[in-house]
C-alpha cells in the first residue's frame, strides 16, 4: 500500500460565520481578580474561578448570576487552568510550578485550610498552565507550556498519603 503526504494548508484568520443562538439571557458576575479559568462542581451549587493574583474565588450558584462567596488565598504564584474531580472532592489549580489541591467542602465553607498541598512538578518545571485528572480520579495531568512536556502525577496516591502532597 502506498501511503499519500498532504501539506496542510496555509493559516488563515478566516472563521466560519455561526448563526446567533437567540433568546440567551446573559450577565456578568463581578470578580476580584483578573479571571482566568472557572469550573462547577458537579451536584451545581458551586464554582470555582481561577484568577490571576486573587487565588481561587469560590461562588455560589444558587442564582442566575453567580456571586462571590469566599476565596482560597493562595501563595506565590497564580492560579490559571483548573479542573475538578469527577465526584466533586477535590480542585486542582495550575500554577507555575505545578498544581495546588484544594479539599473543595472546605473551600465552600470558607475553611483556611482548603489547600491540602501542591504537585511540584520536579527539576523547576516551569509554565504550568493547565491541569486535568483521569476519569478515576488517580492521576492529574498538568501541562507545561514553556517545557513542552506534560506532568503526571499520581493523585490518588497523594490524597492517600497526604504528605506526599507538598
Amino acid at each position: 500500500a502506498r501511503s499519500l503526504g498532504l501539506a496542510p494548508p496555509a493559516c488563515s484568520r478566516a472563521v466560519a460565520v455561526q448563526p446567533r443562538l437567540r433568546g440567551v439571557r446573559t450577565a456578568f458576575a463581578p470578580t476580584n481578580g483578573s479571571p482566568f479559568g472557572v469550573v462547577s462542581a458537579p451536584a451545581g451549587s458551586w464554582s470555582f474561578l481561577a484568577t490571576m493574583g486573587a487565588g481561587i474565588e469560590v461562588l455560589s450558584d444558587r442564582t442566575f448570576v453567580p456571586r462571590v462567596v469566599g476565596d482560597v488565598p493562595l501563595r506565590g504564584d497564580d492560579a490559571i487552568g483548573e479542573t475538578i474531580t469527577r465526584d466533586g472532592r477535590y480542585v486542582l489549580a495550575a500554577d507555575v510550578g505545578g498544581a495546588v489541591v484544594i479539599d473543595a467542602e472546605r473551600a465552600e465553607r470558607g475553611r483556611a485550610d482548603a489547600v491540602l498541598g501542591h504537585l511540584r512538578v520536579p527539576n523547576g518545571g516551569a509554565g504550568a498552565i493547565e491541569v486535568a485528572t483521569s476519569a478515576d480520579g488517580r492521576f492529574a495531568f498538568v501541562t507545561l507550556e514553556g517545557a513542552g512536556r506534560m506532568a503526571v502525577f499520581n493523585l490518588g496516591a497523594a490524597l492517600a498519603d497526604r504528605k506526599s502532597v507538598v
